[in-house]
Parts: C-alpha cells; sequence; structure tokens
C-alpha cells in the first residue's frame, strides 16, 4: 500500500514500477499481469511469452538488450517477500543500479545507454552488431553500438556488458533491435528487444 500524502505526486507524474523475482525451470511460459484500481474495478491485463533457458556453460545465453532509464523518474516498489532468501538485485551496469524501460522511447540519431546481459559468452574479445527492424520484421537499417565495460558475476554468474546504441535516421514508430554478439571462438549470439521512435518535439530519452 501506498501513502498517497508522500508519494501521490510522484504516481501522478510518472507512474509505479514493481519488480520482483520469479523462479521458473527451463522452458516456454505464459506470464499473466493484471493490474486493478481498487476503489473503480477498472483492470489492465498484459500476457507476454517467456521463454527460460537452460543457462549452462556449453550453451551461451544472451538476454534481451535493456534500456536504462534516466534515475528517478518512477517511483519504485519492489515485491513483499514471502519466503527466506533475497535475490540480488539484477539490474547492475558498472557496479551501479538502474531501472530498465519497458518500453524504450529514443529519438534518431541520438546514442543511449545499453546493458547487456549474456551466460557463457567465452573468454577473449567480443564484438556486437546492431539490427533494426519494423515491428513487421523488416530490416530497416544498422545501428550503431558500442561495448565500453565488461564485468562478471563469477563461474555461474551472469556478464554484463556496458553497451552504447545509436539508431539510425528512422521515421516515429515501433521498431525492434536485433543485438548480435559474437566471441572470440566465432560463436553468436543474438538477442532482441522493442523500441519506439519520436520526433525531437515530442519526445527523448527512455521511456517504461
Amino acid at each position: 500500500s501506498l501513502d498517497l500524502d508522500k508519494v501521490g505526486e510522484a504516481v501522478r507524474e510518472t507512474g509505479i514500477k514493481v519488480f520482483g523475482d520469479l523462479e521458473l525451470a527451463p522452458g516456454t511460459f505464459s506470464v499473466r499481469v493484471l493490474a486493478r484500481n481498487g476503489q473503480t474495478g477498472a483492470a489492465g491485463l498484459r500476457v507476454a511469452s517467456l521463454e527460460v533457458p537452460a543457462f549452462t556453460q556449453a550453451s551461451p545465453v544472451l538476454l534481451p538488450p535493456f534500456f536504462p532509464e534516466p534515475a528517478g523518474r518512477w517511483l519504485v516498489v519492489r515485491e513483499v517477500k514471502v519466503r527466506e532468501g533475497e535475490v540480488p538485485y539484477p539490474f547492475m551496469s558498472r557496479k551501479e543500479p538502474y531501472v530498465p524501460a519497458s518500453r524504450p522511447v529514443l529519438l534518431p540519431e541520438q546514442a543511449v545507454p545499453l546493458s547487456l546481459i549474456g551466460y557463457g559468452l567465452g573468454k577473449g574479445r567480443l564484438t556486437a552488431q546492431a539490427t533494426v527492424m519494423t515491428a513487421e520484421g523488416k530490416e530497416v537499417g544498422e545501428g550503431m553500438i558500442g561495448l565500453v565495460g565488461r564485468e562478471s558475476a563469477g563461474a555461474e554468474g551472469p556478464e554484463r556488458l556496458a553497451a552504447t546504441f545509436q539508431p539510425p535516421k528512422l521515421q516515429p514508430g515501433e521498431y525492434l533491435l536485433l543485438v548480435t554478439l559474437t566471441n572470440a571462438q566465432g560463436t553468436a549470439e543474438t538477442s532482441v528487444a522493442p523500441f519506439a521512435i519520436r520526433s525531437p518535439a515530442k519526445s527523448g530519452g527512455t521511456g517504461g
């Protein structure tokens, strides 16, 4: 529950981000999230498919790219824990926490921070390539992506790559970013995340 006398202004101006954790075995799942207004009964439902890989060192995994939100934009709330043990906060870049945008909104040709998380990526130099596609799957160009930092969470933990992404000159609309990461052994992994382009007069940066 929230004390609107204290946080009401932040809720009305931006919104709330709630984060928690699910413990799932490898496989394909459907995740359903329901939000309901306790006073009016109005509700919203969002359904998303989720593929949980096995996360073995023999099979590299690259999670979808994350666009960090500017700090202080949202009221962030963590789930109430109902079991023992605390799961470490997963969204870290250069040892600093961030909140990923659920629906990134970018400007054409403007570089923004990007966070890549992978497992079993291998030793040696990594190279990255960014391909931009329409929401219907048509390739529209290459984006500029640069890797600026790499840190490991140990033998069984993830590797976190700090990066930047600059979309090409695009018309306003919905797009997909395909990031392909290739290690020194030539093994490539690709992941995808949606984003939107807005005209400079309407919006800038990332949004959730």
